[in-house]
């Protein structure tokens, strides 16, 4: 029996930080591809035409892998969803918005009645999307946007820093209750936000993953010029830890147009 084939596509090395839950879920059938399509990034500063024009790239990288797509990206996920409208789309695809969602209705409890922060890209902070959805799943006494762009490029480049450059994010995580982290870079760092906002509650999409500890494989495809590939291939390895094999694919042989 052939394994199934997934590519998991961010414009950074963000959406490692929902790896493992694929894995999890998939156990030892799946086969991973991670495309960190620096090319594009960043995403979240971009118009939503342009935003647009990546769902077609990556929907042809995924077809040129022969897998299935997974959007581990919340900008595109929610540019996704806006441009897809009824029409079913030409591969299967998944996105933050599943992962999000699920999220939301396990922890709906410790979101009712609370102020929540959606912090994310200033494409995703200024959309209603997650608003809407914590509206209908759980309670929350309030919900704010916060784009966090200074953050966002700390993180997804590999800089180092401090990370509180954003105007007025100290603030924003210091009072909120909640924070839904709404970029997939943002749970690269959660213990670090853990540790200098302890009153606040920070939540990550796709973070429920076990962690077994049977050897896993990831093909990692980088592109752009932004950063070096053997950087983001040390990074990888030092995220996923010891339980990963994890080899790094030219993108020569992909549909990048």
């Amino acid at each position: 029996m052939s394994r199934k084939r997934l590519l998991v596509a961010d414009s950074c090395i963000g959406g490692l930080s929902v790896v493992p839950s694929i894995a999890d879920t998939n156990r030892e059938d799946v086969e991973l591809v991670f495309l960190a399509d620096y090319a594009v990034n960043p995403l979240g500063t971009k118009s939503p035409g342009e935003i647009s024009s990546v769902i077609d790239r990556w929907m042809r990288v995924a077809a040129t892998t022969g897998g299935e797509l997974i959007i581990a990206c919340n900008t595109l996920s929610i540019r996704y969803q806006q441009v897809r409208g009824d029409t079913e789309p030409a591969t299967s695809v998944s996105s933050m918005l599943d992962y999000t969602e699920a999220l939301i209705r396990a922890k709906r409890d410790d979101i009712d009645g609370r102020n929540v922060v959606v912090l994310g890209t200033a494409f995703t902070a200024a959309q209603p999307v997650y608003a809407d959805m914590l509206h209908r799943i759980a309670r929350p006494e309030s919900v704010t946007g916060f784009a966090a762009t200074g953050l966002e490029r700390r993180v997804a480049r590999l800089e180092d820093g401090p990370l509180f450059v954003d105007p007025g994010i100290e603030g924003a995580l210091e009072s909120a209750d909640v924070v839904l982290l709404s970029c997939t870079c943002f749970p690269l760092i959660q213990a670090e936000l853990e540790a200098a906002f302890p009153g606040t509650r920070f939540l990550a999409p796709g973070s429920e993953a076990t962690q077994t500890q049977s050897t896993k494989t990831l093909q990692l495809i980088v592109t752009g010029d932004v950063v070096q590939h053997s950087d983001v291939l040390q990074f990888a390895r030092e995220t996923l830890g010891e339980a990963w094999q994890i080899s790094l694919r030219s993108a020569t042989d992909l549909d990048l147009h």
